[in-house]
């Protein structure tokens, strides 16, 4: 099963719209979303990458701040497991 994308994809379920989906600040950095998902305890963690590596990790909830949870230099985009070559 391949992971949703494009904008539509937090409304199927998705407790909050990611951070980079409402926030027009993180283009200021030049990050972009390179990678989204669910938390187990119902949050959306979001990676979002510059075009030199730098990147930011975001966790966010309903009803609660948005939340920087690590930040770094050097990301390494890897081929997800059963994606073609």
């Amino acid at each position: 099963m391949r992971a949703a994308s494009g904008p539509a994809r937090w409304r199927r379920g998705w407790p909050v719209r990611p951070v980079s989906q409402r926030s027009p600040c993180y283009a200021a950095h030049q990050e972009t979303p390179q990678a989204v998902g669910l938390s187990g305890d119902g949050g959306v963690v979001e990676v979002l990458v510059s075009p030199d590596g730098d990147w930011t990790m975001l966790v966010s909830y309903p009803k609660r701040p948005t939340c920087v949870v690590a930040a770094g230099p050097a990301w390494e985009m890897q081929q997800l497991a059963g994606e073609p070559a």
